[in-house]
């Protein structure tokens, strides 16, 4: 996260051997795959994630800094939860629109 990456990313394999690369960014390793999280264009569950943190565990951390999480976004399509803290959502909530919505899920709930 010091180089000012989310916790989400900064906990993705691909992100750190791009890193590793001098690419600083895990575009080289995507493949030209589409990632990323809920502030993404489109809004995204991060699906190319790889690393130790699960889709329940991603719905249970902040995407931004890593605290349990207060709230749910939900993705669009399907594509599953991402959390985020009290601060945090704010950065999602003047953003959201029907398909990426702030939603209050009890925790396990993921899918």
């Amino acid at each position: 996260m010091e180089m000012g990456f989310g916790f989400i990313c900064a906990n993705c394999s691909k992100l750190h051997r791009g890193v590793a690369k001098r690419v600083n960014h895990c575009g080289y390793e995507l493949k030209g795959k589409d990632c990323g999280g809920p502030m993404g264009r489109p809004s995204r569950a991060f699906p190319e994630y790889e690393g130790p943190l699960t889709k329940q565990t991603i719905a249970d951390v902040c995407f931004v800094c890593g605290k349990e999480s207060e709230n749910l976004i939900q993705v669009p399509n399907g594509q599953g939860f991402v959390g985020a803290c009290g601060k945090h959502v704010e950065m999602v909530r003047p953003n959201s629109s029907k398909a990426m919505v702030p939603v209050e899920a009890p925790k396990g709930k993921t899918a």
